[in-house]
């Protein structure tokens, strides 16, 4: 994603020494859950995936599917009722 949005920060002569250190996936999940972590808690170089794989259209697809996938949150928030967003009483 950051290889279309902002190239300038993209070291592409160092995909290889990335590609060597990098994760098969991105992030640790555990049950089903994604953990919020540090990148280096599971890859050796910050890359996930191969980086030599990356284009600009592969990442232009990862923005615009994030960004629908706020776009949607953002609208729900919208329409939610009170009722909806407020804590639910919890059991003392």
């Amino acid at each position: 994603m950051v290889l279309a949005i902002r190239p300038e920060l993209v070291e592409s002569g160092r995909y290889d020494e990335a590609a060597k250190g990098a994760s098969a996936e991105f992030g640790i999940a555990k049950f089903g859950t994604q953990l919020p972590v540090d990148t280096l808690d599971f890859s050796q170089s910050g890359a996930s995936l191969d980086p030599r794989e990356a284009t600009v259209e592969a990442g232009n697809q990862l923005f615009q599917a994030a960004e629908e996938t706020l776009v949607n949150l953002i609208r729900w928030f919208e329409k939610a009722t009170d009722d909806e967003l407020k804590p639910k009483p919890h059991k003392e």
